[in-house]
């Protein structure tokens, strides 16, 4: 994909995201969080190549997504209404990614910030937006709650009436989106995805939360930075309360959501890792309220003994998303017949389903030198000695634990190093790839001096400071 198609397409969709209607950004598909291939090929393909048999796949499954945003809806006529939520000072907004962590302390995004707000007499209530099928007896425990994924139907009504809402205030601007030389095939995806189940999920999750905040009387809430459109709805519909956001995902150079706002879309205080991160977010997204580098939520001292690495061993750690593993996937059956001397091993996000795994496996299912992880994260930092990333935020502690990292360039430019200019080596997709070439490869010397820099513990006054 070369720079002038991407630079269309950030044209396109950043026209269409200037509209005085607020709930504009409640809409997934003009702001994804990220610009990559896949985003590209799937969802936008027929702005780029003008195909009109592209534009009747993506109108299909608008058609598709509408559907089911009105089964959603009548769904929600036989849905429960929780209402005994326990009253609280603070909300923690975090993602379910696995059914256990209900159970646990220690949250997989904001690692032990609860525990620190309770042991400051802060009583907090953690959220968790239901990224699994799990399905619960109970959706309310002893201090955290699952947001169910079908809410009741005053809830649902809101939502349906917000999108009509937004419906009509985009068709009335349709002389000036014509003006700005959009083409009738996007205002007409754009308007069916106003009604998208996507979008509905977005509205959802915003009602839902400011609904919880009102039963539990809350003056604080926290939610990820990451671009999401759920997370600038809650802005928008939560003006009474006053909201943070934690820069949790790595940043790379094909962001796009997060990078476009306006001041009611955004939080309060948004909290970075580093100061670094805090620089570009303050050169990148404008009407920022307050910016403040606080460090890592999830930071860990890392020990590793670098004698117990085998040095032809590579880890794969891609995202976790099905393009990204797919990537890798295509990079390992490429190479690793012919380089029966590298170890190709692959560890995948917790994200990604098992079934999707183990249908990769089968695919090497007779080859010795490609295995699929199962160790522990650190295992894993201690056995390899070299670490193939593209997006992945598992790379920060890669390169910590003294792997070499090589960034697997394919397409759009997704490199998680980039930013922080940290020293890394780049492989191209279709060039060679051998024992030789990684032993040319020298281990960087000053990593550890820039990332003692750039990555240390949150510091949980930055917080405490603002209640």
């Amino acid at each position: 994909m070369n720079s002038s198609n991407k630079n269309l397409l950030y044209s396109e969709l950043s026209k269409l995201l200037e509209n005085d209607d607020e709930f504009i950004y409640s809409i997934p598909w003009i702001q994804p969080v990220k610009i990559d291939e896949y985003k590209i090929n799937n969802d936008y393909s027929f702005i780029i190549n003008k195909s009109i048999k592209n534009f009747i796949f993506v109108l299909f499954k608008s058609i598709f997504e509408l559907c089911i945003n009105l089964i959603k809806f009548i769904m929600s006529f036989f849905a429960k209404e929780h209402n005994h939520f326990p009253k609280t000072d603070f909300i923690i907004l975090s993602h379910l990614i696995n059914k256990d962590l209900v159970k646990q302390k220690k949250d997989f995004y904001f690692g032990n910030l609860q525990e620190k707000l309770e042991l400051n007499n802060i009583h907090t209530l953690k959220l968790f937006i239901n990224h699994t099928s799990a399905k619960f007896k109970k959706n309310i425990f002893k201090d955290c709650a699952v947001i169910p994924k079908i809410s009741s139907s005053k809830i649902e009504l809101q939502i349906l009436k917000t999108q009509i809402s937004l419906f009509f205030s985009c068709i009335k601007r349709l002389s000036t989106l014509r003006k700005k030389k959009l083409k009738y095939d996007l205002i007409c995806i754009f308007l069916l995805k106003i009604f998208s189940f996507h979008t509905q999920s977005a509205l959802r999750i915003g009602f839902q939360v400011k609904d919880i905040i009102n039963k539990t009387s809350a003056n604080y809430l926290i939610t990820t930075f990451e671009g999401h459109s759920f997370e600038k709805v809650i802005c928008i519909l939560c003006k009474n309360i006053k909201t943070f956001a934690y820069q949790n995902t790595p940043l790379s150079p094909c962001q796009f959501s997060m990078l476009h706002n306006n001041n009611k879309s955004l939080p309060k205080i948004i909290f970075t890792k580093n100061h670094l991160y805090k620089n570009y977010l303050e050169n990148k997204v404008p009407n920022l309220n307050k910016i403040i580098s606080a460090g890592d939520l999830k930071f860990e001292k890392i020990i590793c003994e670098k004698t117990n690495k085998i040095k032809n061993s590579v880890l794969f750690i891609p995202e976790g998303i099905e393009s990204e593993v797919s990537i890798m996937i295509s990079f390992i059956k490429k190479h690793h017949k012919k380089n029966s001397n590298i170890n190709f091993n692959i560890r995948f996000h917790p994200i990604f389903p098992k079934k999707k795994i183990e249908r990769y496996q089968l695919l090497f299912a007779n080859s010795k030198n490609v295995s699929f992880s199962i160790n522990t994260i650190s295992k894993d930092l201690e056995t390899n000695d070299y670490v193939i990333y593209r997006g992945s935020n598992l790379i920060f502690e890669a390169t910590r634990s003294g792997l070499t990292p090589l960034y697997l360039d394919n397409g759009i430019d997704v490199n998680v190093l980039k930013i922080l200019n940290l020293n890394y080596y780049s492989i191209n997709f279709d060039n060679d790839f051998n024992f030789a070439f990684l032993q040319s490869l020298n281990s960087n010397s000053n990593t550890d001096e820039k990332f003692a820099s750039l990555f240390y513990p949150f510091n949980y006054k930055s917080i405490l400071n603002e209640l």
